[in-house]
């Protein structure tokens, strides 16, 4: 197995809540049921180069509605009343590698946006914007960030299980709401169906789409830190598709309890090497999905996930 150089780097403007005080002091809520969101807008690479977002508006709306304009500190300290909250990111931004003011920075945002989010009174809460950049060795930037890959779509839930009495997913079934999986790298390996099996490092897992603490607050979480493995297999007519993609179980804080998975065969014609085996690209993918709890007797969700991916 070997790990896949992948051409593609990640950048994460963490609006972020470490549980911890701020850079600039202990914060000391204005009001009793209040928590704070801690928005950095510097992004450091693991090679020490840092980047900004510039320009960026702020709309966030929710038990409490404000805009953010000004972002011009490295670091902005949101008090909010405690409640449930939408942001999106809006404005004509860009992003920028500080000292090089006017270099613009050819990035793609692939989280949610926009995302929702809930605070609890004295809670500091953390939130992030993904965006991806290419890797050329050509281009102006000339680095890499750190390396990545993703999916990102919508999921439409269209059923659980069981109905009688309703399992926790009820209130998920006729929703139809964004998502992206990232992950920073990925190991190949050729797999018995003469397919690409990918096996990646620990995900970031997003979801759009209406406030709900069970998706949210929950499974967004869950299985935020844990690892996958999917595969870009050959079909009829050397077409290929994408399929079984599954989480492991594992994350970085232990066992999680949700367990994601996408399995179909949306054909795509794409790039086969010189043995006929796909070769790492972007792809296509329509797949049923579903969502459980690794205890099946909680239940589970079903549905239908579209969108594209990519390993490079």
């Amino acid at each position: 197995m070997q790990k896949l150089s992948l051409a593609a780097c990640a950048l994460a403007m963490l609006i972020a809540a470490c549980g911890e005080s701020s850079s600039t002091g202990p914060y000391t809520p204005i009001r009793a049921t209040e928590g704070v969101m801690r928005l950095p807008l510097v992004s450091t690479a693991p090679n020490g180069v840092q980047y900004r977002l510039v320009g960026a508006v702020f709309v966030i709306t929710g038990t409490e509605s404000l805009t953010i304009t000004d972002t011009s500190p490295d670091t902005l300290i949101v008090p909010l009343v405690a409640g449930t909250y939408s942001i999106q990111l809006e404005g004509d931004w860009h992003v920028e590698r500080v000292g090089t003011p006017s270099e613009v920075v050819p990035v793609q945002l692939i989280s949610p946006n926009p995302m929702a989010f809930s605070l609890a009174e004295r809670d500091m809460r953390e939130i992030r914007f993904l965006f991806k950049l290419p890797a050329d060795g050509n281009a102006n930037v000339g680095i890499t960030v750190d390396e990545g890959g993703w999916i990102t779509g919508t999921m439409r839930f269209t059923d659980h299980w069981p109905r009688d009495p309703p399992s926790e997913y009820a209130e998920l079934v006729g929703q139809e709401v964004p998502f992206t999986i990232s992950f920073e790298f990925a190991y190949l390996s050729r797999n018995y169906w003469r397919g690409l099996s990918v096996a990646t490092n620990e995900l970031v897992v997003q979801f759009g789409g209406p406030y709900s603490a069970l998706l949210h607050d929950h499974i967004a979480r869950y299985l935020s830190g844990d690892t996958a493995r999917f595969e870009l297999n050959r079909g009829e007519s050397n077409l290929i598709y994408f399929d079984n993609f599954t989480t492991m179980g594992m994350s970085t804080t232990g066992n999680t309890p949700y367990h994601l998975q996408m399995t179909g065969r949306h054909l795509f014609r794409g790039v086969l090497d010189s043995e006929q085996i796909p070769v790492s690209q972007p792809f296509p993918f329509t797949t049923e999905v579903t969502l459980q709890r690794y205890d099946t007797s909680e239940g589970m969700l079903r549905g239908v996930a579209t969108g594209t991916g990519t390993t490079q």
